[in-house]
Parts: structure tokens; C-alpha cells; sequence
């Protein structure tokens, strides 16, 4: 019998991210997967991206209808977009009853616009009564920035390290196309362990997604018992072959692809 995963996220219009791309990393990982959805990511002429949030209730009874379900048998949870402070709090009550249990993994992406401050802050506060029920935190680099309040620290290990201090929990810091080389570099900091992961970067723009994977890939390899360390190998490894393979939506942008490929 596989393992049964859970991801909480959003769903992503093109294909690429969200929970769609999740469930393929489940698979390739020989994990069945779950999945309660918090919205919907798109793109409309009027205002451009935007993400659709499914209503409180709905995502209540999707996590209730999963806990009667599969309570004894989910061996991890990978949690994505969640849209508003609302949905961070359905989700931190959810996880509550598995802290401990089972691999948590949070990816806390932080899709708010520039016109949208207050409600990027009231969301990080929320977020900091989830955080503690993680196994391990995987921001981007400005992600990191946002949970930290600082926008002009750019040392990936320095924000790994101040996060871990904060949150208590192990942090992966995503650097990806961000960081300037031809180096693609993720820092990991835990109570025990400081580790630079690097690979060189693919002249691709088959990215969308990326996060996600990594994300889920690691629930994964976590879930099948393996160390923190060991598991953002992995991870990181997967990632550059879904980057790979990826597959092009135009000449400047694209998406991860898996290809069915089974991972160890």
C-alpha cells in the first residue's frame, strides 16, 4: 500500500504550481494524494493575476471530510497558498490534531499586491500560530524577508538562522533566480544543522512550479523516513530535473514537468 499524503493549497490556472503539481510529486514518490483547496489562481484582462479564495466553509468541510476519512492513515501534510488569515487559522486548527505525527511542511507563499499591506500583515500574524506546528518552513527568499521584516537582508544563511531563531522549527531558504551566479542556492538551518545545497541554474524559464515541488518533494522523502538533510537532497535534486523537462507556455515562461519519472 503507498503512502498517504495531504496538500492544502491553491489551484493554479496554467498548470504548473498548486496542488496540481503537488499530487504529481505525490505520485512520482509512490505517495497518494489528498487535497483540500483554499483557491484559485488566474489571470483576467480587468486586474491581471489574481487568486480566487474558496469560502471558509468549503475548506472546513474538505479538512473535516479528510479527517474522518484518513485520520489514522495520512503520513504527511504539505500546506500552499492559503488565501486569507481565515484560511491560516481553519489550517492551523486542522494540523493541530497531527503535530507530532506525522511530516508538516509549510511553503508559506505570500501572494498579497503592493496595495495590499495591511492584509500581508495581518496574514504573518496569523501565520505565526501555524508555523509552530511544522516540521520544516520553506520561504523564498522574499518570503523570508516578509516573516522577518527584513527587506534588505539578503544573506540566505542569515535568514535561514534569524527564522529558525524566531519559529523554532527548521527553515529552508529558497534562493532560486533570485540570487545573482550561475548557482541555483538553498540554505538549511535547524537546531543541529547549517547546510548550502547548490546545483548550477538551467538557462530555462520552466520555473512555475518549482517551489511547490520542492515543497512536496520533501514532505515526501520525510515521510518516507529519511533525515531533514537527506531530504532537501532530494528535494533539490527533483526540482532540477521538473525544471528540466519543463514544459514551455511561451518563449519567456513555463512550468515544471515530472514526467512520470519515479523517485527512489
Amino acid at each position: 500500500m503507498p503512502l498517504i499524503g495531504l496538500t492544502i493549497g491553491g489551484s493554479d490556472t496554467w498548470g504548473g504550481g498548486g496542488v496540481a503539481t503537488d499530487l504529481k510529486t505525490f505520485e512520482n514518490h509512490h505517495v497518494f494524494g489528498l487535497m483540500a483547496l483554499t483557491s484559485i489562481a488566474l489571470e483576467t484582462i480587468e486586474e491581471g493575476f489574481v487568486v480566487r479564495p474558496i469560502s471558509t466553509n468549503v475548506l472546513k468541510e474538505q479538512l473535516a471530510t479528510i479527517k474522518q476519512s484518513y485520520y489514522d492513515q495520512l503520513s504527511l501534510i504539505k500546506i500552499g497558498l492559503l488565501a486569507n488569515s481565515q484560511q491560516v487559522a481553519i489550517v492551523a486548527e486542522f494540523c493541530r490534531a497531527f503535530y507530532g505525527k506525522i511530516p508538516i511542511v509549510l511553503d508559506p507563499v505570500l501572494a498579497f499586491k503592493e496595495t495590499q499591506k495591511q492584509a500581508q500583515q495581518d496574514y504573518i500574524e496569523q501565520l505565526k500560530t501555524l508555523i509552530p506546528l511544522a516540521s520544516v518552513m520553506t520561504p523564498n527568499l522574499i518570503e523570508a524577508q516578509l516573516l522577518l521584516g527584513e527587506s534588505t537582508l539578503t544573506n540566505l544563511l542569515e535568514l535561514a538562522q534569524k527564522l529558525q531563531t524566531t519559529y523554532q522549527i527548521p527553515v529552508v531558504v529558497k534562493g532560486g533566480s533570485r540570487i545573482e551566479g550561475n548557482q541555483a542556492i538553498d540554505v538549511l538551518v535547524s537546531l543541529n544543522e547549517r547546510k548550502i545545497f547548490q546545483q548550477p541554474k538551467l538557462d530555462r524559464p520552466t520555473i512555475n512550479g518549482a517551489g511547490c515541488s520542492f515543497a512536496s518533494a520533501l514532505a515526501c522523502q520525510l515521510a518516507l523516513k529519511k533525515t531533514l538533510m537527506h531530504s532537501v537532497a532530494k528535494a533539490k535534486q527533483y526540482v532540477f530535473q521538473a525544471i528540466e523537462q519543463g514544459i514551455y507556455l511561451d518563449s519567456q515562461t513555463g512550468n515544471v514537468w515530472h514526467a512520470g519519472n519515479n523517485i527512489e
